[in-house]
């Protein structure tokens, strides 16, 4: 008897750390970019900016900054603002903290060759996190090319800029291993896959998605992936896009 109530505890934790092992934080492993990223790029507003005008209250106080919800590459100097995708049509998030002073917003991406394609987008006037995806009729991504692209808010007041980042992307093609990997993973082990894989995209728009439909059942993940990019302090706002 005693025999059988040691296995069965052996056996008990060796489960449990099974499941500890398996709900190990999702954590995303950057890449270095590549040497000609080009321009560094802005990933948050300063604070200081008040363009709507000087009695606007709500971009005086407002406590986090516009911010593009992507990671920065510490291994350059200056840090460069850029991630991987796999998509032919990313999409992109971001944290916006306006509401009654902001109009509408605009995602434009630029190609090496400097040419533009400027998409406009409906404002919530709710602050949260928010994403925009490029349309599947605009023209794809090419592999290995780098872009730019730039995220404006404009004001209701005066139509002027509000708030902007910008930032670099490029697509990349997985390697036959991760695609094999890729098929048989549940949602959030493709999340695991994409961020220890440095794929930045993919890896909090599916995250990004399953959290909204399971509610709170991944907040842990979403807290941990925000973390590794040097982003915890938006891991409590609400997805409202």
């Amino acid at each position: 008897m005693k025999t059988i109530k040691l296995f069965l505890l052996i056996s008990t934790v060796l489960l449990n750390c099974t499941a500890v092992k398996a709900q190990s934080p999702i954590i995303f492993a950057a890449p270095p970019p590549p040497p000609d990223i080009g321009e560094p790029g802005r990933r948050g507003e300063a604070g200081s900016r008040r363009p709507c005008g000087d009695n606007n209250q709500e971009v005086k106080t407002a406590q986090k900054p516009l911010t593009a919800i992507v990671p920065i590459s510490t291994s350059t100097k200056p840090p460069v603002v850029w991630g991987l995708t796999t998509s032919e049509h990313p999409t992109f998030w971001f944290y916006i903290p306006y509401s009654a002073t902001a109009t509408y917003a605009e995602f434009v991406l630029e190609d090496s060759s400097e040419n533009q394609t400027k998409y406009k987008i409906p404002f919530k006037n709710t602050p949260g996190v928010v994403n925009f995806k490029l349309p599947d009729t605009s023209t794809p991504l090419v592999v290995d090319k780098q872009y730019r692209w730039y995220f404006n808010i404009y004001c209701k007041e005066n139509n002027g800029i509000l708030g902007y980042v910008e930032g670099n992307v490029q697509r990349k093609s997985l390697s036959p291993t991760i695609k094999t990997q890729l098929e048989k993973a549940t949602a959030r082990q493709k999340v695991a896959i994409y961020a220890s894989n440095g794929i930045w995209h993919e890896a909090i728009t599916i995250l990004a998605q399953q959290l909204v439909q399971q509610r709170s059942t991944l907040k842990a993940d979403w807290t941990s992936l925000l973390q590794s990019i040097g982003l915890e302090n938006l891991a409590s706002e609400p997805i409202t896009q």
